[in-house]
């Protein structure tokens, strides 16, 4: 079952918790410590339309690079969560994502997928970039 409501708080939270941080220290995804994920429903012009959650969303977390890579290298999928305050930060982390997966084994490289996510000025989720 979808929870549009919770979810568009999780993101108005999720858009003001990282405007809070240092965007370039952190990533975010949603796959657990268990390896549950996050199904996404892409619609046309790449517009997400659905989500179903394996776990509540709020049970998303916020990792370092150095857990992001970690959570690579163990073969998890991965979205990043990208603030567009800052029009040049999504190419710094699509380079950060690149420097990563470059330095990945070739068999876990392979196995690697997921999004790159960013918020409009509304909080709403709208996908950025696929990660293969």
């Amino acid at each position: 079952m979808t929870d549009f409501t919770l979810l568009e708080r999780v993101a108005v939270n999720r858009k003001d918790m990282l405007q809070k941080e240092d965007p370039v220290c952190c990533v975010e995804y949603g796959v657990d410590t268990d390896g549950h994920r996050a199904v996404v429903t892409v619609g046309r012009n790449d517009e997400i339309k659905s989500y179903e959650f394996v776990e509540s969303p709020l049970s998303w977390h916020m990792f370092s690079w150095e857990e992001y890579r970690k959570c690579l290298e163990g073969g998890c999928s991965v979205g990043v969560v990208i603030p567009n305050r800052d029009p040049l930060f999504p190419a710094r982390v699509r380079d950060k994502v690149g420097e990563i997966m470059s330095e990945l084994p070739e068999d876990k490289r392979e196995n690697v997928t997921g999004y790159i996510f960013t918020y409009d000025s509304d909080g709403e989720i709208k996908l950025l970039n696929k990660i293969k």
